[in-house]
C-alpha cells in the first residue's frame, strides 16, 4: 500500500482511490469504508465518482472522517512502533522453538 495513503487518510480530505480492485489500496479502502473507490479504468467512472462526490457532503463527510479515524487507529508511530516491536519479539520466540 502507498505510504502516501495514511496521509491521505489523516488530512480529513475525502479520498478518491482510482485503482485495480485487487491492489492492496483498493480493497483497504473498501473494506475500512474510508474511501470511494474507482476500480474501472473508464473516464465516465472517474467523472462519475468526482459528481458524486461533489453532490453528497454527508457522505464526504461520512468517508474523512472514518478515514482520520483508521489512521489514527492503525497508522500512529506509537502504535506501529508497539506491533513492529510485538512482530520482532514473536518472530524470536518462533525462531526459538526452530533452535
Amino acid at each position: 500500500m502507498p505510504t502516501k495513503a495514511s496521509e491521505y487518510m489523516i488530512s480529513g480530505t475525502p479520498v478518491l482511490v482510482y485503482a485495480s480492485e485487487i491492489t492492496a489500496v483498493s480493497r483497504f479502502f473498501r473494506q475500512n469504508e474510508c474511501g470511494y473507490c474507482v476500480t474501472k479504468q473508464c473516464k465516465e467512472e472517474i467523472i462519475k465518482a468526482i459528481h458524486f462526490l461533489i453532490e453528497n457532503e454527508d457522505f464526504r463527510k461520512e468517508i474523512s472522517g472514518k478515514a482520520m479515524q483508521v489512521a489514527k487507529e492503525r497508522f500512529d508511530a506509537a502504535n506501529v512502533r508497539i506491533q513492529f516491536q510485538s512482530l520482532l519479539v514473536n518472530l524470536d520466540n518462533t525462531r526459538e522453538n526452530y533452535v
